[in-house]
């Protein structure tokens, strides 16, 4: 076994990445206590080897990110092509030239690695993006510049789910992409060296997303007192949006929480300073003002008295 790198469960099965054999085991886990192999499907063997990064499934239809066979769509019970968990069936691939769309990355600085990684199926759309990292650094260049990402986020129409076509994408100026998540009408990215990013999915899609400026967001994680990769490297791998809020993980900045809860305590400990300090002369004030409250009160006892002895004997007439 070459082990696990990414899964996703519906409806009681579990869909496994195989490394070992490239291929995609269906696993079900309807009796936790029992989980069985149940199906498995893989792609034919090319000679640039065969490898599946990632899966998705939505509405009885995988999405598999199959490296260098592009995106790999199975029915595994939606019942276009009588497939099921236990026998999935192809039902389409949308497949292209990583080597050429790469090109100038692989004579500037040699290819280390280029594959389709993500797929996200969403509305009429899957998108799917590549990991794409040079052999070598960038020359001349220092820091986070000096061993930048690349890639290319693209957007497929599978209205037609048989024949699906790319009809938009996205490439940063800089940096590369990796994860996407995607909520509402908003795609949330983590680009590697380019930070965070989210852009506007919203109604048709179709040519270059950033040129009609879509983006609509760029947070740098990086940390200018980072150790890991460097000073002001980031290296955003991803992003998981929850009620309304999107946690964002860093490969190089993963000790950010140590340093917000080191601002935390000394915030907190400044705070209680001050705050111990002001209340301690509002006590004072209030201590002084009870006692002139209780001068008072005790003059207006001794008038209450007196006007109460000189009064009793008319009451009592």
């Amino acid at each position: 076994s070459g082990g696990a790198h990414s899964s996703y469960v519906a409806k009681g099965f579990a869909y496994v990445t195989d490394d070992a054999t490239g291929s995609v085991r269906v696993i079900d886990i309807r009796d936790p206590y029992h989980p069985r192999e149940a199906g498995r499907w893989e792609a034919q063997q090319t000679s640039a080897g065969r490898y599946v990064h990632d899966v998705m499934v939505v509405d009885g239809l995988a999405y598999l990110s199959y490296w260098n066979d592009g995106l790999i769509i199975l029915d595994v019970g939606n019942g276009i092509k009588g497939g099921t968990p236990e026998k999935p069936v192809l039902v389409s691939q949308f497949k292209y030239d990583l080597s050429r769309l790469y090109s100038r990355v692989e004579e500037l600085y040699g290819l280390g690695a280029r594959g389709t990684h993500t797929a996200w199926r969403h509305k009429n759309y899957v998108f799917i993006a590549d990991e794409v990292f040079p052999a070598s650094q960038v020359a001349g260049a220092k820091d986070a510049s000096a061993g930048r990402a690349y890639g290319r986020l693209q957007v497929i129409d599978v209205s037609n789910i048989e024949q699906p076509k790319s009809v938009a994408w996205y490439e940063p100026e800089y940096g590369g992409v990796h994860n996407v998540w995607v909520a509402g009408d908003t795609l949330y990215m983590g680009a590697y060296n380019a930070g965070f990013r989210a852009f506007d999915i919203s109604g048709e899609l179709m040519g270059d997303l950033r040129a009609q400026q879509r983006e609509m967001v760029h947070v740098n994680t990086a940390d200018m007192e980072g150790t890991v990769g460097g000073r002001n490297t980031a290296m955003t791998w991803g992003v998981v949006v929850r009620d309304g809020l999107a946690y964002v993980n860093d490969d190089n900045n993963v000790n950010d929480n140590d340093h917000i809860a080191a601002d935390n305590d000394d915030t907190a400990a400044a705070d209680n300073d001050d705050t111990a300090a002001a209340d301690n002369d509002h006590i004072a004030a209030d201590n002084d003002h009870i006692a002139a409250d209780n001068d008072h009160i005790a003059a207006a006892a001794a008038n209450a008295a007196s006007d109460a002895v000189v009064q009793r004997p008319h009451q009592g007439t």
